[in-house]
Protein backbone atom coordinates (compact mmCIF):
# COMPACT_ATOMS: atom_id res chain seq x y z
CA UNK A 1 0.00 0.00 0.00
CA UNK A 2 1.26 3.56 -1.18
CA UNK A 3 2.02 5.84 1.78
CA UNK A 4 0.01 9.15 2.12
CA UNK A 5 2.77 11.94 2.28
CA UNK A 6 0.02 14.65 1.93
CA UNK A 7 0.97 16.08 5.18
CA UNK A 8 5.02 16.23 4.48
CA UNK A 9 3.82 17.81 1.37
CA UNK A 10 1.98 20.56 3.40
CA UNK A 11 4.85 21.05 5.80
CA UNK A 12 7.45 21.43 3.26
CA UNK A 13 5.24 24.06 0.91
CA UNK A 14 4.02 25.97 4.09
CA UNK A 15 8.07 26.30 4.96
CA UNK A 16 10.19 26.23 2.41
CA UNK A 17 8.77 25.05 -1.33
CA UNK A 18 6.41 27.47 -3.56
CA UNK A 19 2.52 26.22 -3.47
CA UNK A 20 3.51 25.50 -7.27
CA UNK A 21 6.41 22.98 -6.52
CA UNK A 22 5.72 19.42 -7.75
CA UNK A 23 6.91 17.64 -4.77
CA UNK A 24 8.02 13.79 -4.89
CA UNK A 25 8.55 11.83 -1.29
CA UNK A 26 10.60 8.71 -1.84
CA UNK A 27 11.97 6.70 1.51
CA UNK A 28 15.50 6.13 1.55
CA UNK A 29 15.73 4.46 4.92
CA UNK A 30 19.06 2.56 5.97
CA UNK A 31 18.64 2.79 10.12
CA UNK A 32 17.84 1.11 12.75
CA UNK A 33 15.55 3.36 14.37
CA UNK A 34 13.84 6.41 12.04
CA UNK A 35 12.56 6.64 8.74
CA UNK A 36 14.51 8.56 6.35
CA UNK A 37 12.77 10.22 3.03
CA UNK A 38 14.41 12.39 0.45
CA UNK A 39 11.78 14.96 -0.75
CA UNK A 40 12.53 16.92 -4.32
CA UNK A 41 10.85 19.64 -6.27
CA UNK A 42 10.26 18.03 -9.88
CA UNK A 43 10.43 21.05 -11.54
CA UNK A 44 13.88 22.49 -10.30
CA UNK A 45 15.47 19.57 -9.01
CA UNK A 46 15.75 20.92 -5.05
CA UNK A 47 15.72 18.56 -2.84
CA UNK A 48 15.91 17.94 1.12
CA UNK A 49 16.02 14.71 3.40
CA UNK A 50 13.28 13.97 6.00
CA UNK A 51 13.60 12.10 9.17
CA UNK A 52 10.57 11.24 10.81
CA UNK A 53 10.62 9.47 14.61
CA UNK A 54 8.01 7.45 14.70
CA UNK A 55 6.67 5.42 17.65
CA UNK A 56 8.24 1.80 15.71
CA UNK A 57 11.75 0.96 15.75
CA UNK A 58 12.97 -0.28 12.18
CA UNK A 59 15.03 -2.74 13.79
CA UNK A 60 12.42 -4.82 15.46
CA UNK A 61 8.28 -4.51 15.88
CA UNK A 62 9.44 -4.72 19.62
CA UNK A 63 11.20 -1.91 20.24
CA UNK A 64 9.03 1.31 20.53
CA UNK A 65 10.58 4.49 21.16
CA UNK A 66 8.52 7.98 22.09
CA UNK A 67 8.84 9.72 18.99
CA UNK A 68 9.81 12.94 20.99
CA UNK A 69 13.09 11.87 20.26
CA UNK A 70 13.20 14.40 16.89
CA UNK A 71 12.73 17.39 19.23
CA UNK A 72 15.70 16.57 21.02
CA UNK A 73 17.89 15.75 17.74
CA UNK A 74 16.74 19.38 16.86
CA UNK A 75 18.06 21.11 19.75
CA UNK A 76 21.41 19.10 19.64
CA UNK A 77 21.88 20.60 15.69
CA UNK A 78 20.65 24.12 17.09
CA UNK A 79 23.49 23.90 20.01
CA UNK A 80 26.02 22.70 17.86
CA UNK A 81 25.38 24.47 14.84
CA UNK A 82 27.20 27.87 15.44
CA UNK A 83 29.92 25.87 16.83
CA UNK A 84 31.05 23.45 14.40
CA UNK A 85 28.71 24.20 11.05
CA UNK A 86 30.99 22.96 8.87
CA UNK A 87 30.62 19.33 10.60
CA UNK A 88 26.48 19.25 10.65
CA UNK A 89 24.16 19.20 8.11
CA UNK A 90 22.27 22.44 7.93
CA UNK A 91 18.71 22.16 9.52
CA UNK A 92 16.13 24.16 7.73
CA UNK A 93 12.98 23.20 9.83
CA UNK A 94 11.50 20.86 12.36
CA UNK A 95 7.55 20.11 13.02
CA UNK A 96 6.80 19.02 16.55
CA UNK A 97 3.64 17.43 15.49
CA UNK A 98 5.14 15.54 12.73
CA UNK A 99 7.90 14.76 14.58
CA UNK A 100 10.07 15.54 11.66
CA UNK A 101 13.51 16.93 10.88
CA UNK A 102 14.04 19.01 7.05
CA UNK A 103 17.76 18.86 7.20
CA UNK A 104 20.28 19.80 3.80
CA UNK A 105 20.14 16.79 1.10
CA UNK A 106 23.93 15.75 1.37
CA UNK A 107 23.22 13.29 -1.64
CA UNK A 108 26.46 13.96 -3.17
CA UNK A 109 28.72 13.10 -0.02
CA UNK A 110 28.77 9.28 0.57
CA UNK A 111 28.18 7.98 4.16
CA UNK A 112 31.84 7.28 5.53
CA UNK A 113 31.22 3.65 5.99
CA UNK A 114 30.51 3.44 1.88
CA UNK A 115 33.34 5.46 1.41
CA UNK A 116 35.59 3.21 3.84
CA UNK A 117 34.23 -0.35 1.64
CA UNK A 118 35.28 1.74 -1.45
CA UNK A 119 38.65 2.07 -0.37
CA UNK A 120 38.60 6.54 0.12
CA UNK A 121 41.14 7.45 1.85
CA UNK A 122 40.45 10.75 3.22
CA UNK A 123 43.25 12.88 4.17
CA UNK A 124 43.26 13.92 8.30
CA UNK A 125 40.06 12.25 8.86
CA UNK A 126 41.02 11.06 12.48
CA UNK A 127 41.87 14.50 13.14
CA UNK A 128 38.58 15.79 12.05
CA UNK A 129 36.93 13.25 14.13
CA UNK A 130 38.66 13.80 17.25
CA UNK A 131 38.82 17.65 16.73
CA UNK A 132 34.88 17.08 16.73
CA UNK A 133 34.53 15.22 19.51
CA UNK A 134 36.60 17.32 21.45
CA UNK A 135 34.60 20.78 20.64
CA UNK A 136 31.54 20.35 20.90
CA UNK A 137 32.10 18.47 24.40
CA UNK A 138 33.86 20.97 25.71
CA UNK A 139 31.16 22.83 24.69
CA UNK A 140 28.98 21.76 26.92
CA UNK A 141 30.89 20.39 29.76
CA UNK A 142 31.45 22.17 33.30
CA UNK A 143 34.53 23.88 31.53
CA UNK A 144 32.66 26.24 29.99
CA UNK A 145 29.05 26.17 31.41
CA UNK A 146 27.97 27.77 34.48
CA UNK A 147 26.76 25.01 36.39
CA UNK A 148 23.06 25.97 36.71
CA UNK A 149 23.02 26.60 32.67
CA UNK A 150 24.49 22.60 32.40
CA UNK A 151 21.66 21.27 35.13
CA UNK A 152 19.40 22.96 32.78
CA UNK A 153 20.54 21.41 29.57
CA UNK A 154 21.05 18.07 31.57
CA UNK A 155 17.14 18.43 32.02
CA UNK A 156 16.26 19.41 28.69
CA UNK A 157 18.31 16.60 26.62
CA UNK A 158 17.37 13.59 29.11
CA UNK A 159 17.02 10.76 26.68
CA UNK A 160 15.99 7.84 29.07
CA UNK A 161 14.41 5.73 26.32
CA UNK A 162 17.17 5.91 24.30
CA UNK A 163 19.74 5.42 26.98
CA UNK A 164 17.68 2.07 28.05
CA UNK A 165 18.21 1.13 24.91
CA UNK A 166 21.90 1.09 24.64
CA UNK A 167 22.39 -0.35 28.22
CA UNK A 168 20.42 -2.85 26.73
CA UNK A 169 22.01 -3.44 23.17
CA UNK A 170 25.86 -2.55 24.06
CA UNK A 171 26.43 -3.00 28.13
CA UNK A 172 23.92 -5.98 28.76
CA UNK A 173 22.77 -7.88 25.87
CA UNK A 174 26.29 -9.20 24.45
CA UNK A 175 27.55 -10.01 28.24
CA UNK A 176 24.64 -11.82 29.09
CA UNK A 177 23.88 -14.73 26.29
CA UNK A 178 20.65 -12.64 25.22
CA UNK A 179 18.13 -14.81 22.94
CA UNK A 180 19.33 -12.14 19.94
CA UNK A 181 22.70 -12.97 20.11
CA UNK A 182 24.76 -14.67 17.36
CA UNK A 183 28.17 -15.98 16.12
CA UNK A 184 29.67 -18.57 14.07
CA UNK A 185 29.58 -22.21 14.96
CA UNK A 186 33.13 -21.64 15.20
CA UNK A 187 33.27 -19.18 17.58
CA UNK A 188 30.57 -20.44 20.24
CA UNK A 189 32.74 -21.70 22.84
CA UNK A 190 34.94 -18.90 22.40
CA UNK A 191 32.11 -16.56 23.09
CA UNK A 192 31.10 -18.63 26.06
CA UNK A 193 34.22 -19.15 28.06
CA UNK A 194 35.54 -15.58 27.37
CA UNK A 195 32.66 -13.49 27.26
CA UNK A 196 29.99 -15.10 29.21
CA UNK A 197 31.60 -16.98 31.67
CA UNK A 198 34.77 -14.23 31.93
CA UNK A 199 33.96 -12.74 35.61
CA UNK A 200 37.06 -10.07 34.80
CA UNK A 201 35.56 -8.78 31.43
CA UNK A 202 32.00 -8.94 33.18
CA UNK A 203 33.27 -6.57 36.01
CA UNK A 204 34.75 -4.52 33.08
CA UNK A 205 31.38 -4.11 31.32
CA UNK A 206 29.65 -3.72 34.70
CA UNK A 207 31.93 -0.29 35.53
CA UNK A 208 31.34 0.73 31.85
CA UNK A 209 27.69 0.12 32.03
CA UNK A 210 27.55 2.66 35.49
CA UNK A 211 29.92 5.10 34.00
CA UNK A 212 27.65 5.90 30.89
CA UNK A 213 24.93 5.51 33.39
CA UNK A 214 26.75 8.10 35.48
CA UNK A 215 28.87 10.25 34.33
CA UNK A 216 27.22 13.51 32.98
CA UNK A 217 30.20 15.13 31.32
CA UNK A 218 29.27 16.71 28.08
CA UNK A 219 26.10 16.83 25.36
CA UNK A 220 27.38 13.77 23.55
CA UNK A 221 26.12 12.80 20.25
CA UNK A 222 25.38 9.06 21.59
CA UNK A 223 26.10 7.20 18.19
CA UNK A 224 29.20 8.30 16.85
CA UNK A 225 29.94 4.99 14.30
CA UNK A 226 30.73 5.47 10.52
CA UNK A 227 27.23 5.20 9.65
CA UNK A 228 26.49 8.55 11.34
CA UNK A 229 29.30 10.29 9.04
CA UNK A 230 29.02 11.69 5.56
CA UNK A 231 32.29 12.54 3.45
CA UNK A 232 31.92 15.54 2.15
CA UNK A 233 35.20 16.31 0.17
CA UNK A 234 37.98 16.14 3.26
CA UNK A 235 35.56 16.69 5.77
CA UNK A 236 33.21 14.67 8.23
CA UNK A 237 29.43 16.13 8.62
CA UNK A 238 28.06 14.60 11.56
CA UNK A 239 24.33 13.33 11.44
CA UNK A 240 21.80 11.11 13.30
CA UNK A 241 22.33 12.33 16.86
CA UNK A 242 18.81 10.57 18.29
CA UNK A 243 20.75 9.25 21.41
CA UNK A 244 22.27 12.01 22.37
CA UNK A 245 22.82 13.10 25.92
CA UNK A 246 24.65 14.43 28.76
CA UNK A 247 26.74 11.10 29.00
CA UNK A 248 30.14 10.64 29.27
CA UNK A 249 32.79 11.98 26.27
CA UNK A 250 34.77 8.78 25.74
CA UNK A 251 31.76 7.30 24.51
CA UNK A 252 31.90 9.02 21.61
CA UNK A 253 35.63 8.55 20.96
CA UNK A 254 35.50 4.86 21.58
CA UNK A 255 32.88 4.67 19.19
CA UNK A 256 34.25 6.10 16.29
CA UNK A 257 37.77 4.55 17.55
CA UNK A 258 36.64 0.80 17.39
CA UNK A 259 35.24 1.36 14.18
CA UNK A 260 38.53 2.23 12.97
CA UNK A 261 39.95 -1.07 14.35
CA UNK A 262 37.49 -3.13 13.05
CA UNK A 263 37.74 -1.29 9.74
CA UNK A 264 41.22 -2.62 9.91
CA UNK A 265 40.87 -6.03 11.09
CA UNK A 266 37.86 -6.52 8.11
CA UNK A 267 40.98 -5.51 5.50
CA UNK A 268 43.40 -7.09 6.51
CA UNK A 269 41.05 -10.50 6.54
CA UNK A 270 39.50 -9.54 2.71
CA UNK A 271 42.11 -7.26 1.32
CA UNK A 272 45.32 -8.70 3.05
CA UNK A 273 47.69 -6.82 0.43
CA UNK A 274 46.43 -3.60 0.48
CA UNK A 275 49.44 -1.96 2.71
CA UNK A 276 48.47 1.24 1.84
CA UNK A 277 44.81 1.46 3.13
CA UNK A 278 46.00 -0.63 6.26
CA UNK A 279 48.17 2.27 6.87
CA UNK A 280 46.18 4.69 6.77
CA UNK A 281 43.40 3.25 8.82
CA UNK A 282 45.93 2.56 11.19
CA UNK A 283 47.44 6.60 11.04
CA UNK A 284 43.41 7.52 10.90
CA UNK A 285 42.97 6.10 14.48
CA UNK A 286 46.13 7.63 16.07
CA UNK A 287 44.98 10.58 14.24
CA UNK A 288 41.87 11.07 16.63
CA UNK A 289 43.29 10.12 19.94
CA UNK A 290 46.39 12.56 19.59
CA UNK A 291 43.45 15.07 18.08
CA UNK A 292 40.98 14.44 20.68
CA UNK A 293 43.49 15.00 23.41
CA UNK A 294 45.34 17.74 22.02
CA UNK A 295 42.00 19.59 21.29
CA UNK A 296 40.80 19.29 24.27
CA UNK A 297 43.86 19.90 26.34
CA UNK A 298 44.53 23.28 24.80
CA UNK A 299 41.05 24.84 24.31
CA UNK A 300 40.70 23.61 28.36
CA UNK A 301 43.82 25.78 28.52
CA UNK A 302 42.57 29.10 27.03
CA UNK A 303 38.88 28.86 27.42
CA UNK A 304 38.20 27.42 30.82
CA UNK A 305 36.30 29.47 32.81
CA UNK A 306 36.20 28.15 35.65
CA UNK A 307 39.64 28.81 37.47
CA UNK A 308 39.92 26.42 39.55
CA UNK A 309 38.89 23.81 36.63
CA UNK A 310 42.17 25.74 34.73
CA UNK A 311 44.67 23.67 37.05
CA UNK A 312 46.98 21.96 34.12
CA UNK A 313 47.06 18.95 36.45
CA UNK A 314 43.42 18.52 36.98
CA UNK A 315 43.29 18.56 32.86
CA UNK A 316 45.64 16.19 32.45
CA UNK A 317 44.09 13.81 34.45
CA UNK A 318 41.11 14.57 33.22
CA UNK A 319 41.86 13.89 29.56
CA UNK A 320 43.49 10.74 30.87
CA UNK A 321 40.38 9.75 32.30
CA UNK A 322 38.57 10.07 29.13
CA UNK A 323 41.26 7.91 27.35
CA UNK A 324 40.68 5.48 29.75
CA UNK A 325 36.85 5.49 28.99
CA UNK A 326 37.22 5.36 25.36
CA UNK A 327 39.46 2.11 25.62
CA UNK A 328 36.74 0.61 27.22
CA UNK A 329 33.61 1.99 25.66
CA UNK A 330 35.74 0.83 22.01
CA UNK A 331 36.16 -2.41 23.65
CA UNK A 332 32.61 -2.71 24.25
CA UNK A 333 31.30 -1.66 20.80
CA UNK A 334 33.72 -3.97 19.30
CA UNK A 335 31.85 -6.60 20.75
CA UNK A 336 28.32 -5.44 20.50
CA UNK A 337 28.89 -5.25 16.93
CA UNK A 338 29.74 -8.60 16.40
CA UNK A 339 27.74 -10.45 19.00
CA UNK A 340 24.27 -8.54 19.23
CA UNK A 341 21.38 -7.96 17.52
CA UNK A 342 22.95 -4.38 15.51
CA UNK A 343 26.02 -6.22 13.65
CA UNK A 344 28.38 -3.85 11.62
CA UNK A 345 27.49 -4.77 7.33
CA UNK A 346 30.81 -6.23 6.88
CA UNK A 347 30.06 -9.13 8.07
CA UNK A 348 27.78 -9.91 5.44
CA UNK A 349 30.56 -9.55 2.79
CA UNK A 350 32.31 -11.94 3.61
CA UNK A 351 32.13 -15.79 3.02
CA UNK A 352 31.49 -18.14 6.43
CA UNK A 353 35.31 -19.46 6.67
CA UNK A 354 36.27 -15.20 6.71
CA UNK A 355 33.52 -13.97 9.08
CA UNK A 356 34.26 -16.42 11.96
CA UNK A 357 37.94 -15.28 11.25
CA UNK A 358 36.80 -11.81 11.44
CA UNK A 359 34.44 -12.13 14.29
CA UNK A 360 37.01 -13.75 16.40
CA UNK A 361 39.43 -10.74 15.51
CA UNK A 362 37.50 -8.25 16.51
CA UNK A 363 36.30 -10.07 19.96
CA UNK A 364 39.85 -10.67 20.79
CA UNK A 365 40.16 -7.08 20.11
CA UNK A 366 37.37 -6.06 22.60
CA UNK A 367 38.51 -8.21 24.77
CA UNK A 368 41.57 -6.43 24.58
CA UNK A 369 40.53 -2.89 24.58
CA UNK A 370 38.44 -3.83 27.60
CA UNK A 371 41.08 -5.26 30.16
CA UNK A 372 43.67 -3.05 29.03
CA UNK A 373 41.55 0.33 29.06
CA UNK A 374 41.67 0.97 32.75
CA UNK A 375 45.42 0.93 32.66
CA UNK A 376 46.08 3.92 30.13
CA UNK A 377 47.43 7.09 31.42
CA UNK A 378 47.97 8.81 27.79
CA UNK A 379 47.13 9.30 24.27
CA UNK A 380 50.51 7.69 23.84
CA UNK A 381 49.34 4.59 25.60
CA UNK A 382 46.15 4.37 24.05
CA UNK A 383 47.82 4.48 20.60
CA UNK A 384 50.54 1.58 21.76
CA UNK A 385 47.34 -0.57 22.48
CA UNK A 386 46.10 0.36 19.21
CA UNK A 387 49.43 -0.95 17.65
CA UNK A 388 49.02 -4.29 19.46
CA UNK A 389 45.47 -4.37 17.70
CA UNK A 390 46.80 -3.50 14.27
CA UNK A 391 49.82 -6.27 13.63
Amino acid sequence: MQQDYSAFVSFLKQKMFPSSAALEIEEISEGNINHIYRATDCKTGRSVILKQAQEVSRISPEIRLNPDRGRREAAYFEFYSALVPYALPEIYAFDETLHLIVMQDLKECPVLRKAMLAGTMSAHLGNHLGAFVAETAFASSDFVLPHPEKKQMQTRFSNPELCALTEKLVFSDPFLGDKDNSVSRENAAFLETRIYQNERLLAKAAALKFRFMNASQALIHGDLHFGSVFLKGELPVVFDPEFCFFGPIGFDLGNALAHFVMEYLFVKLSRPKDDAFLSWLKAMAHELVFSFSEAFTRLAEQQCKDAVLRSPGFVNAFVSSVLRDTAGFAGVECLRRTIGIAKIPEFDLLSAVRRAQFERSVMDAGVLLMERGSEIQSATALVDLIERLCI
